[in-house]
C-alpha cells in the first residue's frame, strides 16, 4: 500500500512537472491584400436645399492575397492589437486539417481607409489562431474565389533537418535548435541566441550552443533527479514508521 502511494505520488509529480513546461502556442499570420481592379461608383444624395449631387467614391472589385509572414509565439508573448475598422470587403477564412475537414471558417473586413481620409491600395492584415497539431491548410476566399492557399504544415516544419523559412523552435523543434537564429528569442536557451536583444552569452567568445535534444536531455536529467530524491525522502519515511 505505501508502495502504491509513492507510486502515485511519482506519477502526479511527473504530470504536474509536463504540464507546468507546457506553453500555449498561437499562429500568427500576416497577409498582403492588394487591390487589383478598381472603378468608380456614383451615389445621388440630396443637399438643404433639394438639389441632387451626384458623388463619386473609388470602389475595389477585386483583390490578390499573399503571405508576408508566419510565425508560432508563445501565447503569452502576443500583442493584442486594437480592433481596426471595418470595411464592406469581406474575406472569408478557411483552416483545414491533414483530412481537409474544416476546423474553423470565418471572416474579416480590413479596412483600407487611415484615420486621415487617405485610402490605400494595398494593407497587412494580422490573424491569428490557436495553435493545433491538426491544423494544414489556410485557405482565403473573396467572392467566393480563392485568392490564396497556405500549406501551413509544411510552411512551419518541412522536417529537412534544416532551420529555414518560417520555421522556429516552438513550430519545428526537429529543424531548429533551441538557440537557432529564426526570429524567436527564447530567453531560456543555454547558450547565446542571436534573436535576444543583450543576450550576454552572446557577448562570450565561443559560446557552446547546445541542440535541442541536448536542452531536452539535461531538463529529463534534472526531473528524474528530484523525482528520485523524492522516492528515496518517501521511501526512508515509511520504512522508519
Amino acid at each position: 500500500m505505501k508502495y502504491r502511494l509513492i507510486i502515485l505520488i511519482i506519477i502526479s509529480l511527473i504530470l504536474l512537472i509536463k504540464f507546468t513546461l507546457a506553453s500555449d502556442k498561437i499562429i500568427q499570420i500576416n497577409l498582403l491584400m492588394e487591390v487589383t481592379d478598381k472603378g468608380i461608383r456614383t451615389i445621388e444624395e440630396i443637399d438643404l436645399e433639394g438639389n441632387k449631387l451626384e458623388i463619386k467614391y473609388p470602389e475595389f472589385k477585386d483583390f490578390k492575397v499573399s503571405l508576408t509572414n508566419l510565425v508560432v509565439r508563445d501565447k503569452n508573448s502576443l500583442s493584442i492589437l486594437e480592433p481596426g475598422l471595418a470595411s464592406n470587403y469581406k474575406f472569408k477564412i478557411e483552416v483545414l486539417s491533414k483530412t481537409n475537414s474544416l476546423l474553423k471558417s470565418f471572416e474579416i473586413a480590413p479596412s483600407f481607409f487611415m484615420s486621415n481620409g487617405i485610402l490605400l491600395e494595398s494593407i497587412d492584415q494580422e490573424i491569428v489562431l490557436e495553435y493545433s497539431n491538426d491544423i494544414k491548410y489556410l485557405k482565403v476566399y473573396y467572392n467566393n474565389e480563392e485568392k490564396l492557399s497556405i500549406d501551413l504544415e509544411k510552411e512551419l516544419c518541412n522536417k529537412d533537418n534544416i532551420c529555414v523559412g518560417y520555421e522556429n523552435y516552438l513550430s519545428c523543434p526537429t529543424d531548429c535548435d533551441i538557440s537557432a537564429k529564426d526570429n524567436l528569442c527564447n530567453e531560456y536557451a543555454l547558450g547565446c541566441d542571436l534573436d535576444c536583444y543583450h543576450d550576454r552569452d552572446c557577448l562570450l567568445e565561443r559560446t557552446y550552443i547546445p541542440k535541442e535534444k541536448d536542452y531536452q536531455s539535461i531538463c529529463y536529467v534534472i526531473i528524474t533527479l528530484i523525482i528520485m530524491v523524492i522516492a528515496l525522502f518517501l521511501i526512508n519515511r515509511f520504512k522508519k514508521k
